[in-house]
This record gives C-alpha cells, structure tokens and sequence, in this order.
C-alpha cells in the first residue's frame, strides 16, 4: 500500500508540473513577473520564458492573480488567438451596475419602523417595534440590499490593487481587500438572510413582500394610487422590474465569484515549429482608470522536442574504401592491370530504423541503416549495413561495412599482357566482378520519410 501511495504521489507531481508550465504574476506598473514552474520567486527577471516540451504536450500559462473585473486576458500566437473565458460574463456585469436604476422617492423615505426593524435584525438585536405597513418593510429591504450592491462594487473597486506575489502564488487573501480573491470572500460576508445579498431566493423573497404591502393596503397609500386599478397594476410591474433588476445584479456578482481566481490557458505544442506567445493584458473599460499593468508583450517561446520517424528511407551517397582491389585496361592492344585502391563514389538509397535521440530539443539521432547503392557508372554496387549520427533531417553521417562488387580477375580467354581474345570488342566484357567486403562512409541527402 505505500508503494502504491508513493507512486500516486509522483504521478501527481508529475502532472502538477506538466500542467502548470508558465505563472504570470499581473502587477503594478512595471511589477509583473513570468516565472516557469521551477523558478523561485526572488531575483526573477521579467523576460521572456523558454519551454521544451514534447509535440504531444500543452503548455498551460496561469495568471495567478488575474481581476477579470478590471482587465481582459488574452494569449495570442502566431495563429491563433485565445481569450479567457470570463470576458463576455464580466463585461456584462459591469454595464448591470452602472445601470442599476434609482429608486422613487417613497422607496427612500421608508418608514422609521420599518428601519429600525431591518437594521435591528442586520445587528442581531431584539428589539420590539409595533407591527408596521408592508410597503416599509419592502422599502427598507430594498434601500439595505442597494447598499449591500454599492459594498460589493467597492469590494471590486478595491480589488484592483493586486495583493503581494507571495499572496498571490500562496492564494492567501489580502487583508485589505486587493485582488480579485480578497474580492470574493468579501463579498461572501454580506448577508443571506431573506431579502439580503445572498438569499437564495432573492427575487422571490422581495416579490413577497411587494405582495404583501399591495395586500395590505401600504403599497397603494404610499404611491397615492388612489385605487385605481390599472395604476396599481403598472406600479406593481415597475416594482417587479426592480426587484428583477436587482436580483439579476446580485446573481451575477454571486456567480461571477465563483469563478477560479487563476485564469488559465493551454497552448498545443506544433511539431518542429517554433511557437512564440504573446500576452494581451486590456483595460475592460478603455476609459477606466486602473491600477495595474497593461501590456501586449512576449512572454514565452516553446520550443518543441524534434520528431524524427521510426522507420525512415533516405538517399544517401557513399564514399567505398576497399584494398587488394584491381583495375583492368586496354594499353597498346594488351590487357593491363593495376592496383586500385582508391576510394569509389557511388549513390543509394537506405533504409534507416532510429532508436534514440539526444540533445536538448532532442535534435541528434542515432540510427541504424542498410543499404544499396551503384556507381554512376553502373560498373560497381554495394550492400552495406552502418550505424549513424543525424542533426533533425539536414544531416546524416555514417560509417560501416558492406560488400562492394569489384573487378577481382578475367574471364572468357582473356589474360593480362595478352590481347583481347579475337571475338571480344569491350574490356569490361572479359573483366570478372565478385563481392569483397568493404568500408563505407555514408552521407544522407535530403530524402522522403514514411
């Protein structure tokens, strides 16, 4: 059981380090940081950031502190574009609160009573009041809940300070309310009790109480219907609007907070293409005035691991040393032979299995290979089996052994220092070609790969 245990561990590790690549720290003016996962926070240089990575692999870049209240995130390649996926929800907060609308005047002259009951029961104290109208119990819910959504605006208008990087790689929430994390618990202190800020049945619980003052009479005496039954009526549906105006507000605040408070993205890595990411930090609104950094800058570079296939066929040429090797001519009507060792150029094809890789983007291989190849003249070929050394495809060297066809003697009558026998016309018709065994250095061309 603990081997098993150990082994879960490292499996996590593994995956936590592969899939957290690049931490982005979003700062004040000048203070944002990028950091690799095994780059320790002090003495970290704002440059760019260079990532290996194997082609089938994702490069997850986290923004540990982002304020998506504030700021638009977006990583740009030379190809694609990628944005966060909280953009279009927090754009539409933002155009909810600056649209809240102001309540009538009945709403804000509330009741004293009505009041005092809310405030009372806000603190916690028992305090006895005599029952009062249902339109001043409605009234001062409504003026507490629009100052609940005014103290979780300004939890989000102070968020904008970003915390410390140490509280921001630590998640830990600041205490004076910076970031979006500090954000969000504050805003999860505000009440929950029916009618408040995180009542789960917000709307419902102020149609209620609308319901009741029409009930009881308050609604129309307060707004001076008078008992006319259409004005009751359009009253009731502005009311309803508002309150749906609200709770939709505090909906969307709610569920905006529940959002992760690191914003990620994953970018594949292209086989034996080099990828440069760009980070695209924007004001949400252009005429906001904000604290923090924005920027469109490199921030990493991925550099893939080479691909080289397992199996490949290429052309190759060939340089064949081979001793104890004769060359035959015709000189002043007799058959001559002389000594040939130099070495033989002869073009081929091979056929090459790669089994290991090296380097640090895994850019040298070593392979083994056989091959076939023939002098341009057609009057020598070789087989040959040689292990060799590649850089990516530009280039491939190789040295080995083999069996080279070479001129080893004469045939059909013919004799050195003897003329051709009478019915021959063409030396090489008389030469005799064997099979000896040969030194090969190989050099690969740019060929195919299946």
């Amino acid at each position: 059981m603990p081997r098993i245990l150990s082994i879960l561990v490292i499996i996590f590790l593994n995956q936590v380090v592969l899939s957290q690549d690049i931490r982005i720290f979003h700062g004040n003016k000048s203070e944002s940081v990028f950091l690799k996962q095994s780059d320790k926070l002090e003495n970290v240089p704002r440059e760019s950031v260079k990532i290996v990575r194997g082609t089938d692999g994702i490069i997850t870049i986290s923004i540990v502190n982002p304020n998506p209240f504030f700021y638009t995130y977006e990583i740009k390649t030379e190809d694609v574009a990628i944005v966060d996926d909280y953009s279009n929800q927090f754009s539409d907060l933002v155009k909810l609160l600056s649209s809240l609308p102001d309540f009538p005047v009945e709403v804000k002259n509330a009741s004293v009573p009505g009041t005092q009951r809310a405030i009372a029961a806000r603190a916690g104290v028992p305090v006895v009041i005599p029952p009062s109208p249902g339109f001043e119990d409605y009234s001062a819910v409504l003026v507490e809940l629009d100052k609940q959504i005014k103290q979780a605006n300004s939890f989000i208008e102070t968020s904008d300070n970003p915390e410390t990087v140490q509280e921001a790689f630590g998640r830990i929430v600041n205490s004076h309310g910076f970031g979006f994390r500090a954000a969000v618990y504050n805003i999860g202190t505000l009440p929950s009790k029916k009618g408040s800020f995180r009542s789960l049945t917000l709307e419902k619980d102020l149609n209620n109480m609308l319901e009741a003052a029409i009930t009881d009479g308050s609604f129309d005496s307060k707004l001076n219907i008078g008992g006319n039954a259409t004005l009751l009526q359009l009253f009731k549906l502005a009311f309803q609007g508002l309150n749906s105006k609200l709770a939709g507000t505090v909906t969307q605040i709610r569920d905006l907070t529940k959002k992760d408070g690191v914003v990620r993205f994953q970018v594949p890595v292209k086989e034996n293409k080099k990828t440069i990411v760009r980070l695209i930090i924007k004001k949400r609104t252009t005429d906001a005035e904000v604290v923090r950094e924005t920027f469109d800058e490199e921030i990493a570079t991925i550099l893939p691991l080479y691909v080289r296939k397992r199996f490949e066929v290429v052309p190759v040429v060939n340089l064949i040393f081979q001793s104890n090797r004769q060359k035959f001519s015709v000189e002043n009507n007799l058959v001559k032979s002389t000594p040939d060792d130099d070495a033989k150029f002869n073009i081929g094809a091979m056929a090459l299995m790669n089994f290991a890789s090296f380097g640090e983007f895994k850019e040298y291989g070593v392979g083994i290979g056989i091959g076939y190849s023939i002098q341009p003249d057609g009057t020598s070929s070789s087989f040959f089996a040689i292990p060799s050394l590649s850089y990516k495809s530009i280039f491939r060297v190789g040295f080995g052994f083999g069996y080279n066809l070479s001129p080893v003697g004469l045939k059909n009558g013919a004799a050195v220092d003897a003329p051709l026998p009478p019915n021959i016309t063409n030396i090489e018709d008389v030469v005799d070609y064997k099979r000896k065994p040969a030194a090969v250095l190989s050099i690969a061309i740019s060929g195919f790969k299946f």
